[in-house]
């Protein structure tokens, strides 16, 4: 791993994204780019007053940006990652793909508040429109979690796409960064179904070489409620799902398991791409 991009809104959830990037940095010697956005309306008034100040307002919100990232190095043992800044006038989810492109990121590590209250709904629809919008695997930090070298980690699969080449690395690296040899991998199948065949998880193991694999499956027709079930009795710390895009009918009538856990998350997620 060699690049991540933090988002921020300058919030104690952004803030929280921030310090577990620095750890996964310090681990990886990954340089960090913290990205802030500015809506094309933010400072404007209904009459359009505020326009020709946008320059200067873009000028303030960086000196914010680079003052924030400042207060993140006073802590000696991250003096030496190479942080830059970044900020952009453009609506946030789309500056975030771009600017994950264009840094040609490795990772995303953004905070997330789970649908608890307005304030969890607004930000949480960012992290929702984030992983809809990238192949960028993206890491999810709530609020409430805290960097931990010993943090184990479950990977929640449906057996029906396999993680891309890139994906599988940068949770290796996120695995080696915590001490962990060992990945949980939990399958939830309706009440009444058998378990998948063997060859299945063969072909995952053969997929994710160097990753020792250890496979529980789970009988629920609720398949977010077994995933946090899961999380709870396992004492699993970090949860990674596979996102698949689908069309625009599936998304609509049937949702996103992976945005659905986004939302309820206690845990830190890492959303992967097939």
């Amino acid at each position: 791993m060699k690049r991540i991009l933090v988002p921020t809104d300058f919030s104690k959830c952004a803030g929280k994204a921030m310090s577990y990037a620095l750890e996964i940095a310090l681990h990886t010697k990954a340089e960090i780019l913290c990205l802030h956005s500015i809506s094309p309306y933010e400072g404007v008034d209904v009459d359009g007053s505020g326009l020709l100040w946008v320059r200067e307002y873009q000028e303030a919100k960086a000196k914010t940006l680079n003052t924030w990232v400042k207060k993140f190095k006073r802590d000696a043992r991250f003096k030496e990652l190479n942080i830059t800044t970044k900020c952009n006038i453009g609506f946030t989810v789309t500056d975030i793909k771009e600017s994950a492109k264009s840094f040609n990121a490795d990772l995303i590590v953004m905070g997330t508040t789970g649908a608890t209250g307005v304030g969890g709904m607004l930000f949480g629809s960012v992290a929702g429109g984030v992983i809809s919008a990238t192949t960028t695997p993206t890491f999810l930090v709530p609020v409430s979690a805290k960097f931990d070298i010993l943090n184990n980690f479950a990977l929640a699969t449906d057996f029906q796409n396999q993680c891309s080449k890139e994906s599988i690395e940068v949770m290796n690296d996120l695995l080696n960064a915590h001490k962990q040899s060992t990945l949980k991998v939990v399958h939830v199948l309706p009440e009444k179904a058998k378990n998948p065949p063997t060859q299945k998880e063969k072909d995952m193991q053969q997929k994710m070489k160097g990753i020792n694999l250890e496979f529980t499956y789970m009988h629920d027709e609720n398949v977010p409620r077994a995933i946090n079930n899961f999380l709870d009795v396992s004492k699993t710390k970090v949860l990674c799902v596979i996102s698949h895009h689908h069309g625009y009918l599936h998304k609509l009538f049937k949702g996103s398991t992976t945005k659905k856990l986004a939302f309820q998350a206690h845990t830190p997620m890492l959303v992967l791409f097939d």
